[in-house]
């Protein structure tokens, strides 16, 4: 039995499987052979012990999913057949860990930061409540929040897209958005305020700070004329925007909903995912088969801390040492970026994971 599989069969072995209702839900494979395909569909299982025993017999299974759906017989091949029962309200930030951010630590208080934004928008915005939110690392690129109250989970599609739309801002009608309370409103308020906040006496540290912050040179040089003056300031922050003209009042709304809508947009908020009748993910406690990182479940405080999460991460993949035998270099990329050239090494559970798996 080879390094990796070693670990793999101790992990599944131990590991807390955390799949709810779970013979209500299709349980789907990915295989070495065929990663990332998904091609083991409808599998059902009677308890968590069952889906334990099935993944340790066949060593080829490399990733494990489960349904956001709930079906009377999630056996059957046909979705059309299987007795369609509602399905989970989730929402997934997929967030891609790319050459952006110069390490995961970077990465790790971005994604946070919009996750914890989303749950903002969630429960002010949208009226959901905290209590009925879980929360969980996918083991690769970002969170799922899954809406654990039955009654949403018959909400249609429509709905869906409805408030996906909404925390992306598609389709607003920018000319609409003044200073005011509730919805979008209330953001553009929040981002007057702030901007207020950053003005100063000085036209050329104002015009610096909008040309940072996306403005045209033109529409920066006027708005900074303005801010520089500290009664004209002082209106602005109590939402007397009337003295702006028609041209700066649209530059203002259009610089807000380029930096709020780029917080879930180009696909960070994955709504496919809320929307999907058939969908699948990682549920917590399998291993990713790209990185060797465990999709991990977390409290929804622990976004304040991205420390926390790293640990809880660590957790869930096993903290104690272990030999591993690497048979060809690795580079560690978690809290810490690292090269570990080939060799023998006594490491983390967790930490050889995530290196064998490369």
């Amino acid at each position: 039995m080879n390094e990796l599989m070693k670990l793999r069969d101790h992990h599944y072995t131990h590991a807390e499987l955390e799949v709810s209702d779970i013979q209500r839900r299709e349980i789907a494979f990915a295989y070495k052979s065929d990663y990332p395909a998904i091609k083991g569909r409808a599998y059902y299982f009677q308890n968590v012990e069952d889906l334990r025993e099935h993944i340790l017999r066949k060593p080829t299974i490399v990733a494990a999913y489960a349904s956001t759906t709930y079906y009377l017989d999630p056996n059957m091949r046909a979705n059309s057949k299987r007795g369609f029962l509602g399905y989970d309200l989730v929402f997934d930030i997929d967030m891609p860990y790319t050459d952006e951010f110069p390490n995961r630590v970077e990465w790790m208080h971005e994604v946070c930061y919009r996750t914890s934004y989303l749950i903002q928008v969630l429960v002010d915005d949208l009226g959901f409540d905290e209590d009925t939110m879980k929360l969980s690392f996918s083991g690769s690129k970002g969170f799922h929040i899954v809406i654990d109250d039955e009654r949403y989970r018959s909400m249609p599609i429509p709905e869906r897209t409805q408030l996906c739309n909404y925390i992306i801002g598609t389709g607003l009608v920018r000319r609409n958005v003044k200073k005011g309370k509730g919805g979008w409103n209330k953001k553009y308020s929040r981002y007057i305020d702030r901007l207020a906040s950053l003005m100063t006496d000085s036209i050329d540290d104002n015009e610096k700070i909008l040309l940072s912050m996306g403005f045209a040179k033109t529409n920066a040089k006027k708005i900074s004329g303005l801010m520089s003056d500290n009664t004209k300031r002082a209106a602005f922050s109590q939402g007397h925007l009337e003295w702006l003209d028609a041209k700066l009042s649209k530059a203002l709304v259009d610089s807000f909903y380029r930096q709020e809508s780029s917080i879930f947009g180009n696909g960070v908020l994955d709504s496919g995912v809320t929307v999907d009748k058939h969908r699948v993910f990682r549920f917590p406690g399998t291993i990713h088969p790209a990185y060797g990182f465990v999709a991990t479940n977390l409290e929804l405080s622990d976004l304040d801390d991205p420390s926390i999460v790293f640990d809880k991460i660590k957790q869930a993949g096993g903290v104690d040492l272990v030999e591993v035998t690497l048979d060809h270099d690795a580079i560690e990329d978690f809290e810490v970026r690292k090269h570990w050239a080939a060799g023998t090494y006594t490491i983390p559970r967790w930490l050889g994971l995530h290196l064998l798996h490369q």
